[in-house]
């Protein structure tokens, strides 16, 4: 058996083997050409006799105690006594260094003289006096309590988190995740994620000085942090949205509280009473939107359209009229206009300084209610918005097709 062979199957280098050779442990046959290289030729007894070498090797033994051994098996107590003598001697060295490196403080910096000069004091001249130890003893045992409430404090938020998304899917009905309420739940997450990266740096032993600035600021923060995230979410990201005419009548409870009186009274729901869409004949015909945003500026847009037989359009076109007319007696705080609009009449109350500009892409009006028929096509529409800030959130009736 080749060498390169032996090699492979005891994990010993080549010159490990040539080397057990030289010392006698092993004499397989060879064979020396003219220049007195020799070639060696294992057997299976010289590769076990290899292995058996190796792992004595590694556990400590000597060349000269595993010749013992070979020469004679007598001897294996004397020297199995020896190699523990040696190890507990190492041990006992390697703790001893491992205590001295103990002393110096892991988020300060030495110089290398510092260092030595620990290291090559005597172990007695080592010890700390007493003053500073009972500081140490205080240090270790605040940053234990920094760690654990900044562990708790991670693990709160994320409970609050995942009861966030469990409010706002039962608090919505038509709940609608927009980019939003994913980049408020990652800055939701966030004192968590900084935190478990603070844990990994702390296992791998990092970070250092940085570790310590990042730990105290977190805890600072995680206060108003805490007590903002109870403030925010329901207030900031609420988003309901559906086009589906069966959803008619089915609004949230949050949209119908904050809307008028007139709102209520204006929307037809007594046009088709109880009577389910999908029995309509004319349901394809329908359309229907719904957006409720509850955020620091509150929006709402609220459309629905569809066409009537001729005597029941008649009746609502004059329900629509009467109401109006009352309110307009007696309202101060909205103004109404007639606006033709294609081939839509509109009724039209709204709020603001400029009712021309209503059909703008901007406009000050930011609460208005449309009543809009076209009496060639007897097509009716309800539109009914709540918006600070219309020119940003592009009201859902100008996109309709006038």
């Amino acid at each position: 058996m080749k060498i390169k062979i032996v090699c492979e199957r005891s994990q010993l280098t080549d010159r490990a083997i040539r080397y057990y050779i030289e010392e006698e442990l092993i004499a397989p046959s060879y064979t020396e050409n003219y220049l007195g290289r020799k070639t060696f030729d294992f057997s299976e007894e010289d590769v076990k006799a290899l292995q058996d070498i190796a792992v004595l090797r590694k556990f400590g033994f000597t060349i000269e105690e595993i010749k013992l051994l070979i020469a004679n098996v007598a001897n294996s107590p004397g020297i199995l006594f020896a190699v523990r003598v040696r190890k507990q001697q190492t041990i006992n060295e390697e703790q001893a260094a491992l205590n001295a490196l103990s002393f110096f403080d892991a988020e300060k910096v030495y110089t290398v003289s510092e260092i030595a000069e620990v290291l090559k004091a005597p172990v007695g001249e080592r010890i700390i006096p007493k003053e500073d130890s009972l500081q140490n003893r205080w240090k270790l045992f605040g940053e234990r309590v920094q760690y654990t409430l900044l562990k708790i404090f991670a693990w709160l938020f994320i409970f609050l988190w995942l009861g966030d998304i469990l409010i706002l899917s039962v608090y919505y009905r038509y709940l609608h995740f927009s980019k939003d309420i994913y980049i408020y739940s990652l800055f939701l997450l966030l004192p968590s994620i900084i935190i478990f990266l603070l844990f990994k740096l702390k296992k791998q032993k990092k970070g250092g000085e940085m570790g310590r600035v990042i730990r105290i600021l977190s805890l600072f923060l995680l206060v108003p942090y805490f007590l903002f995230h109870f403030n925010f979410p329901i207030l900031s990201f609420g988003y309901s949205e559906t086009t589906d005419i069966a959803d008619y009548r089915r609004l949230d409870e949050e949209c119908l509280v904050i809307c008028l009186d007139f709102f209520h009274e204006f929307f037809p729901w007594q046009v088709y009473g109880d009577i389910p869409f999908d029995e309509k004949e004319n349901k394809e015909d329908a359309g229907y939107y719904y957006r409720f945003i509850s955020s620091f500026n509150t929006t709402h847009d609220v459309y629905a359209e569809w066409s009537l037989p001729q005597e029941v359009f008649d009746q609502e076109v004059a329900r629509v009229k009467e109401l109006f007319a009352e309110y307009q007696e007696g309202e101060t705080y909205f103004k109404y206009v007639e606006m033709q609009k294609g081939a839509y009449n509109c009724l039209i109350f709204c709020s603001g300084y400029s009712v021309d500009t209503l059909f703008e892409p901007v406009t000050d009006s930011y609460d208005y209610y449309i009543f809009a028929y076209d009496e060639e096509n007897l097509r009716v529409r309800y539109i009914a918005c709540y918006s600070l800030e219309n020119g940003v959130d592009q009201p859902y009736y100008l996109e309709l097709d006038w």
